[in-house]
């Protein structure tokens, strides 16, 4: 009898990898979840039903305690995972001087530190089943992004680190990628402002990238997928992407910086 794949998506209680877990569920996928807030994972529990292999309170910052969590997941599949989708992130829009030192710290301890701290945890499972990883990214990391510095950053990081490991996990069998996403109806767009949101809206639903998420796993193929609402706006970021640095500059200052 044939097992069912697992996947472990982090920052699961909500968003996108609420999104994720709902979608993968509904293709007949195991699925473990984590997070650091207990409530959505428990609304998630009920939710999901026999298709939840795992619902664990895990801050990915914590190495000790991803690993924990992947030993406990990994053991119920005969000491395999099949995919790994680093969505757990934090994202604060403010001008780099006016955040908080602090905000900054923790911004980086999850973004950059919890996608290596599972990433590198989960390489013995992954490589059993010879499976994926996908990262959460974003077009930020097209070209730094204007009251968004600390976040930018942190997706330049997972970008490179996406780019790095899809050449040297390949080896293994492993196949890694991320997904890029403009900007997304979630608890981290709420209420936000700028020249940025005025330009370019917020039109993507969390179901928009889990079924783009979804997706690239299917097709195995990819190394970044860029996910927009409309093939007008794919193409806008595809292009920025390809325009010299000088020309990348005058086109974010344009659409990110106030006169």
């Amino acid at each position: 009898m044939q097992m069912s794949k697992l996947v472990f998506i982090t920052g699961a209680a909500g968003g996108i990898g609420r999104a994720t877990a709902r979608r993968f569920a509904s293709a007949g996928w195991q699925v473990a979840v984590s997070d650091v807030h207990p409530q959505g994972l428990e609304a998630l529990r009920k939710e999901l039903g026999k298709n939840l292999a795992a619902s664990l309170v895990v801050d990915v910052s914590d190495a000790a305690a991803v690993d924990a969590a992947l030993k406990s997941i990994a053991r119920g599949n005969h000491g395999r995972l099949d995919l790994l989708v680093n969505n757990a992130g934090i994202a604060h829009v403010d001008s780099f001087e006016q955040m908080p030192l602090h905000r900054h710290h923790t911004l980086e301890a999850v973004n950059i530190r919890g996608v290596l701290n599972c990433t590198y945890l989960a390489y013995p499972y992954l490589k059993a089943a010879a499976g994926q990883v996908v990262n959460l990214c974003s077009v930020s990391a097209i070209y730094g992004t204007p009251g968004m510095a600390a976040y930018s950053a942190s997706k330049y990081w997972i970008r490179g680190f996406t780019e790095a490991l899809n050449l040297e996990w390949e080896s293994h069998g492993i196949h890694v990628c991320d997904v890029m996403p403009a900007l997304v109806r979630t608890q981290m767009t709420a209420g936000v402002a700028g020249k940025l949101i005025e330009s370019f809206g917020v039109h993507l639903a969390p179901e928009d990238v889990a079924r783009e998420i979804f997706d690239v796993v299917r097709q195995r193929r990819e190394v970044h997928r860029i996910v927009a609402k409309t093939l007008a706006s794919r193409m806008q970021f595809r292009i920025l992407n390809l325009l010299p640095p000088s020309l990348k500059h005058v086109a974010v200052k344009y659409y990110a910086v106030k006169a």
